[in-house]
């Protein structure tokens, strides 16, 4: 996912915000929606700030220290989501390395985008999946993880990935889906081409593209 599309849902979102604003007479927003509805707001936004904000940033911790009744919550929540919002449009999320690592890997995923297109499945599972691999390798990296086993080999893809679920970087449902990303490359890798599914891989390209935005290396 790029960052036009995140700030357009982003945007989308915050409409709830005017809504929840125009229909209240007090700063406060008491007085206006129903109490569910604006439990509803505060949850989707806490949801995106979790999909989108980068982990261990400020924007999360303050997220989570919103306190009070739903009103004021949604207020603080709301408040978050434009600065995320601003930050996004400014090119402020991201480290430098960071961007060239997102360019660089987003120029081989559009590699694969474009080999799935014109029917070569085998070849987009590989690039992606190699994409992929390099990002938890980096990502390891990034939170003090050896990638090397203590016979000075690189760690398999699997291994990684436990230890990030372990450290809680990425959650076990997550695991599970990236793991099955991967088994898409190590089957075309080995040339068992029937065993990569096109409509998968269409998912597996997007789904790294969304997990890399959120999960930056």
């Amino acid at each position: 996912m790029q960052s036009k599309q995140i700030i357009d849902q982003i945007t989308i979102l915050l409409l709830n915000l005017d809504k929840a604003k125009s229909a209240s007479q007090y700063d406060d927003l008491s007085g206006g929606l129903p109490d569910n509805e604006l439990m509803a707001i505060r949850t989707r936004f806490m949801a995106c700030i979790e999909r989108f904000a980068p982990k261990g940033s400020a924007y999360l911790e303050n997220a989570k220290n919103v306190t009070g009744f739903n009103g004021h919550i949604v207020l603080g929540l709301g408040g978050i989501l434009n600065a995320l919002k601003s930050d996004y449009e400014s090119g402020y999320i991201y480290t430098l390395e960071e961007l060239i690592h997102s360019e660089l890997f987003d120029d081989f995923l559009e590699m694969a985008d474009e080999l799935l297109n014109k029917g070569y499945k085998d070849p987009a599972a590989v690039v992606a999946g190699s994409v992929l691999e390099e990002h938890i390798r980096k990502l390891a990296v990034r939170n003090q993880l050896s990638i090397v086993d203590i016979k000075g080999k690189l760690k398999k893809f699997d291994v990684l990935a436990i230890e990030l679920v372990k450290t809680q970087q990425i959650s076990e449902p997550q695991r599970k889906i990236l793991t099955a990303w991967y088994s898409q490359r190590s089957e075309a890798a080995h040339g068992n081409y029937k065993n990569v599914i096109e409509s998968e891989v269409k998912r597996m390209i997007d789904g790294i593209r969304d997990f890399m935005v959120r999960l930056p290396a």
